[in-house]
């Protein structure tokens, strides 16, 4: 799961007793549910679906997070380098 706001980490500590593995990404309220929500445009198969992910993710500030997550998902696929994303 993951979590964000200025409350994330208590968050964090609390359910961690309950065995539940929490991943604080920043302190911004909403960044959580960025990271969640904004990979899903580039599902849909063009450039412009990725320009609007790009374009929202740096305006909450989790263009890496969410980057990195696409990366993982792909599972060994190139996908960072070879685009200039970093």
């Amino acid at each position: 799961m993951l979590a964000s706001g200025s409350g994330a980490g208590r968050f964090q500590a609390v359910m961690q007793s309950y065995g539940m593995t929490i991943r604080v990404i920043g302190a911004k309220p909403g960044q959580a549910s960025a990271v969640k929500m904004f990979p899903q445009h580039l599902h849909e198969g063009t450039a412009v679906p990725l320009l609007e992910m790009l374009t929202a993710t740096h305006r909450y500030g989790v263009d890496e997070v969410v980057l990195g997550s696409i990366a993982e998902s792909l599972d060994g696929i190139p996908f960072l380098e070879p685009h200039g994303f970093r």
